[in-house]
Parts: structure tokens; sequence; C-alpha cells
């Protein structure tokens, strides 16, 4: 091939309120336009692209209207904007930038498909007439046509292998910029704060965290204080403040909640932070959890936050439905070491440079096949 592979990455947002995709997708792309990929990024407007699309230099994502309910958001004229493109990478399901994607795999063209943690069961029971609707219009022909599903993580491989058993399904994880060593954690006189960053949605499990967090013996609640941060996509945030505050956890600040923060003020966020939480049912692979270790800190997590690694070098501790796993996690003394061990695994497994690696190697196999099904496995 005489020019560079072209891969066009299509997803719903380039924005913040992508979640964690906007940092993923971000990060595979600009990773991957340093290995030399011409990569070009297709998207949907929506109230905040205008404000983040800088975070996205050099590259400069295409974003245009949807159509119709922003729910589907379908995108007229996507289509020719792919036909010079050597790969389709999708990102994320149910929205109606899928179509042009399936148009392209039935012309002949290479299309590859990240479900982002949405066949995992609880994804799929949520919302589950919308999802059943948009699978017989054209997700299902869309993800059976694909030439290549892109797991995050075993228990993704799994999860997709139930919904499409046929399929070609490889195993690549998300990616994380590591940056500078971090400094030393000064602890306070107060309390010692435990962070949430990441969407207030009812799969983070924010609500089942306030209940285990009323349950904490006294010396815990006394030593700790919980912040939760980011946007409030579906109007959960009010219940959970509510939830809170009738347990008696507001007025003494034991929980806060506060506005999403991007970029220098998610860092300076997680250096003041002495642990990071994510209580989730369901996740793909969890960027925020990349970024808890790539700046220090041990982190406490669900068992579906599929990121098993963690548990077995040590650097994080499971919680669940049994509020004592909390308690346990936060009374750790061995709290510092395990953000030094969260460090070292992001370094060994999670940069960037590695991840774009295998993606760049996985496109050529793409091509090489015109678009033809890997050996499923």
């Amino acid at each position: 091939m005489g020019r560079p592979l072209r891969v066009a990455m299509v997803t719903g947002s380039v924005s913040r309120r992508a979640g964690g995709l906007f940092n993923s997708v971000r990060g595979l792309s600009l990773a991957l336009a340093e290995h030399g990929i011409d990569i070009r990024v297709h998207s949907l407007i929506d109230r905040d692209t205008a404000r983040d699309l800088q975070a996205w230099a050099p590259l400069y994502p295409d974003a245009a209207p949807a159509w119709g309910p922003s729910a589907l958001g379908w995108r007229p004229g996507l289509g020719p904007a792919l036909k010079d493109a050597d790969v389709i990478h999708q990102h994320g399901i149910w929205q109606g930038v899928g179509l042009p994607v399936l148009a392209a795999a039935r012309a002949g063209q290479a299309t590859m498909i990240s479900p982002r943690g949405m066949l995992d069961p609880w994804a799929l029971a949520n919302a589950a007439w919308k999802k059943r609707l948009v699978w017989l219009a054209w997700e299902r022909a869309n993800l059976t046509r694909a030439a290549c599903i892109h797991a995050l993580a075993a228990a993704e491989f799994d999860a997709v292998r139930e919904v499409l058993p046929n399929a070609s399904i490889e195993i690549i994880p998300n990616g994380v910029e590591l940056g500078p060593d971090p400094a030393p954690r000064q602890l306070p006189d107060g309390r010692r704060t435990c962070i949430f960053l990441g969407r207030i949605h009812p799969k983070k499990g924010l609500a089942r965290l306030i209940d285990h967090w009323a349950e904490l013996p006294q010396d815990t609640r006394a030593a700790w204080r919980l912040q939760i941060v980011g946007p409030d996509e579906v109007g959960e945030r009010k219940s959970l403040e509510a939830r809170a505050a009738g347990r008696g956890l507001i007025s003494g600040d034991e929980i806060c909640f506060q506005s999403p923060l991007l970029g220098a003020a998610k860092a300076t966020a997680l250096a003041a932070a002495h642990a990071f939480i994510l209580p989730s049912y369901s996740e793909g692979l969890p960027m925020s959890v990349l970024e808890a270790w790539a700046a220090g800190l041990p982190v406490l997590m669900t068992r579906e936050c599929n990121l098993n690694e963690g548990f077995s070098e040590g650097a994080a501790h499971e919680i669940g439905d049994n509020p004592r796993a909390l308690a346990d996690g936060l009374a750790r003394a061995d709290l510092p070491r395990m953000g030094d061990l969260g460090r070292a695994l992001v370094t060994a497994q999670f940069s960037w440079t590695a991840i774009a690696a295998r993606h760049a190697e996985l496109y050529r196999a793409l091509v090489e096949r015109k678009g033809a099904r890997l050996a499923a496995r």
C-alpha cells in the first residue's frame, strides 16, 4: 500500500458526554496517529463537542448533527466519508452511526466493532426494549457482518460470545498515559479522600456504595470522606444526594458531590486523593481505574470492572454486595503500596504505545483479508 493505512473511527460522541469512551477512543486514536496511521474520527455533535475538540489535537474529528431521536444517533451523509477507509472501527453500539458501518461491511469494506461493555448482561437488561428494536433493525446485522469484534477483557469476550457465538473476537485492553511519577501523598489532619470519578449512572453502583458507607465502623467514617465526581447523565444525582442525606452523610461532609473534572483539574483531584473507588455492576474495561493506577492510587472495585490483574498483582481490593469488604479496604495499612503496584501494572501492561501497536497489527490483518472475518476464537 503506497499510502499510510487509513482507519475511520466511528463513535457517538467526541466530548466528555461519552464518559470513558472520551478518553479511551481519543487515547487510542492519538497513539495510532503517532504510529503513522491515518486516523479519521467521525462522530455526532452534542452540547460539549465544541469545548472538547481541542483535546483531540492534532486530530480534528468530523462531527455532525444527529437526525431524529438523539438517543438513536442517526447521522445521514456519514457513508460517503467512510468509503476511502481501509478499516472502519466503530466504538460503542445501539446508535444509528452503526447504519453506515453496516452498509460499508455489505460493500466489502473491513469493519471492526468495539461494544465497550454494551453487550454485557447488565447493559443488555438496561433499556432492553430500545436495544431490542435496534438489534432487530440493524445492530445484529452490523455485529454479524463485522470482520472482527474487539473485546476489552476476558469477561467481555465471554459476554460477546454468548450473544454472537460465531464471531471472531480479539481481546485488547484499554491503555492510559502514565505521565510523571506522582508526588508523595500528604496525609491530612482530617479525613482522607476516597474518590469516584465517572458517570453518575445506575450501573456504577453508587446507591449501593452510599448504603455501605453508612454502615462503616465509626472510626473508619471519621477517617474518610467519599468524593463523587462526574456528569449526571440520567438525573440520578438528586436521588443519590437525598439517599446520602437520609443517612446523615451530607451534613457531616462524609460524602460530597462535584461536577465533572477534566484535564489538569482531574489530575489535581487524583493527586489529592488517597484511594479510588469504582463499585460498578457492569464495565467493559474502565479507563478511570487505569487513570487512578497511573496516578499511583490504590483502587477499591468490584469484580465486574474486568480488571482482575489488579487483584492478582495487589493493586486493588475487591468490594461488592458485602459492606464489610468496603470497610476492610479502607482500613488496609498497605494502601500506598497498592498504589505503587497499580502504577507498575499500567506501565507493564496498559501503556497506549503498546496497545496501539496491537491494534495496528490487527487492522493490517483485516486489510490483508480484504474485510473477510478472521478465524473465530
